[in-house]
C-alpha cells in the first residue's frame, strides 16, 4: 500500500513541476501582459510586459 502512495505521490509532484515549467516558459514568452490606455488621451495605448513598456501612439507608431 506504501509503494502505491509513493508513486501516486511522486506522479502528482512531477505533474504539478511540469505545470509550473510550462507556465513559466508562458510568462515569458509574452511580451505583452497588460493593455491600457488614459481616458484622457485616447491617442495613446500603453502595453506592458515582463521586459518592456511600449506606447503606441496614433501619429508616431510604437515606441518601446
Amino acid at each position: 500500500m506504501a509503494l502505491v502512495f509513493r508513486a501516486v505521490a511522486q506522479l502528482a509532484g512531477i505533474s504539478l513541476s511540469l505545470l509550473g515549467w510550462v507556465l513559466s516558459c508562458l510568462t515569458n514568452y509574452l511580451p505583452q501582459w497588460k493593455n491600457f490606455n488614459l481616458d484622457l488621451n485616447e491617442m495613446e495605448n500603453w502595453t506592458m510586459g515582463l521586459w518592456q513598456a511600449c506606447v503606441v501612439q496614433e501619429e508616431v507608431g510604437m515606441q518601446c
